[in-house]
């Protein structure tokens, strides 16, 4: 036989189970989290628009020209004429052509605490359809994540992420000639005698 203490526990395990049941009824469904982003790219250039790139040390005469050959891929033409390492440029144009853009200060209410004034380094990229976009970097950031940018005639000064640039400026330190290659060490001659 059950006792009388069971069923009461039972009772009130049904009307536990059945309070749960109809309070999810009522309560609201959860609101999705939308991810938001940063303001659109400075530009929308896909990589095989580009025909070459200059980037330009304002501060001091290092200017770096690489162009695209159809036939032999990417060449240097600044500052000497040869063979370029295609790796290392197709990687640091695609980070600069989609840029991670952090926030945008609008307008800008003076350039010189953001280095723009004058800019540090300038991007231009011809394109092969003979237009040119360029990009003006500045300072980078206090915490050292972004560099301040600006295109010309804008008002407004981009906080980019310093990522989508860095490879871009190391070519003016670095120029990107292709890595030597090592020559394999020569068989020994079969005919020789221990």
């Amino acid at each position: 036989m059950v006792r009388r203490t069971t069923w009461i526990l039972l009772a009130a395990f049904a009307v536990v189970v059945l309070a749960y049941a109809g309070w999810q009824r009522f309560v609201p469904a959860p609101v999705e989290a939308t991810p938001t982003f940063g303001p659109d790219s400075p530009w929308s250039i896909s990589p095989e628009q580009v025909e070459s790139i200059r980037l330009t040390a304002l501060a001091d005469p290092a200017v770096v020209v690489v162009r695209r050959d159809v036939d032999a891929g990417w060449r240097m033409l600044a500052p000497a004429i040869g063979a370029a390492d295609a790796g290392r440029i197709e990687a640091a144009l695609i980070a600069v052509l989609a840029p991670v853009v952090v926030q945008v200060i609008d307008p800008a209410p003076d350039l010189e605490p953001f280095g723009l004034s004058p800019a540090r380094y300038r991007m231009t990229l011809l394109m092969v359809d003979g237009t040119a976009h360029s990009m003006d970097v500045g300072a980078v950031d206090p915490t050292g994540s972004v560099y301040y940018v600006q295109l010309p005639g804008e008002a407004r000064v981009l906080m980019v992420s310093r990522f989508s640039l860095e490879d871009l400026l190391g070519l003016l330190q670095a120029p990107p000639y292709p890595l030597p290659t090592e020559t394999p060490p020569a068989a020994p001659d079969a005919t020789e005698t221990p």
